[in-house]
C-alpha cells in the first residue's frame, strides 16, 4: 500500500474504478477511463494527442500510444473496447489543441499528471479510499484481467510490460485468494 507517497499503489478493483469514474468531472474521467481500459500509466494518457484516439471527430477504432510518451519508448496499439469508445464518445477534446487532454492555462502544452493527480485524489478521499494513485487504474486493469483467467503472456500484450516478471508484480493477490490456494494443500 502507498503510505505518504511511498509503496505501491493499491489496485482499483473493476467496481471502484466505475464508482470513481461516475464521480470525476472530464478530462479527468477519460484520463482514468483511457488508464484502465488501456492498462497504461496515466503520465502517458495525459500526453496523448487527439489524433491519437479520434479520426475526423469520431473514436479510432484503436488507440495509437507514443513511444515517445511512454516509460519504455515502445510504441503501442490497441483496439477500443465497446466501453472505452463510449467513453470517447461522450468526451470532447478542444478543437483549438492537437493535445487529447491540454493544459488549462496553455492549451499547446499536455495537461500536467499532478493536476490529474490532484483531482484524483480529492474523489479518492471523498469516497474514503486511501493507498491508491495514479497508478492504480493501470494495477487494477492487469489484476482484473489476471483474475478473469488471462494468462500472462495475453496481459503482457495488453499492457505494454517489457518483462513477464514485470506483469507479474501487477498481479494482486487478495488474502482470500491465498488462503483458498493454502488450503487446496
Amino acid at each position: 500500500m502507498k503510505v505518504n507517497r511511498n509503496g505501491q499503489a493499491e489496485a482499483l478493483s473493476k467496481s471502484e474504478f466505475l464508482e470513481l469514474s461516475a464521480r470525476l468531472p472530464n478530462p479527468h474521467r477519460t484520463i482514468l477511463a483511457l488508464s484502465w481500459y488501456c492498462a497504461e500509466r496515466a503520465g502517458a494518457i495525459c500526453q496523448l494527442e487527439v489524433s491519437h484516439c479520434y479520426n475526423q471527430g469520431k473514436p479510432r477504432k484503436s488507440i495509437l500510444i507514443p513511444g515517445r510518451i511512454r516509460k519504455d519508448g515502445q510504441t503501442r496499439e490497441l483496439p477500443v473496447s465497446r466501453a472505452l469508445e463510449r467513453v470517447l464518445k461522450n468526451y470532447s477534446p478542444r478543437p483549438e489543441s492537437k493535445f487529447l487532454f491540454p493544459s488549462y492555462f496553455d492549451g499547446s502544452r499536455p495537461i500536467r499528471l499532478q493536476v490529474y493527480a490532484a483531482a484524483l485524489k480529492r474523489e479518492l478521499i471523498r469516497l474514503g479510499l486511501s493507498g491508491y494513485s495514479t497508478h492504480s487504474a493501470r494495477r487494477g486493469a492487469i489484476t482484473t484481467l489476471s483474475k478473469a483467467g488471462l494468462n500472462a503472456r495475453q496481459i503482457q500484450k495488453i499492457s505494454g510490460h517489457a518483462s513477464l516478471n514485470s506483469v507479474q508484480l501487477y498481479c494482486e493477490v487478495s488474502p482470500a485468494e491465498l488462503e483458498g490456494g493454502l488450503a487446496l494443500l
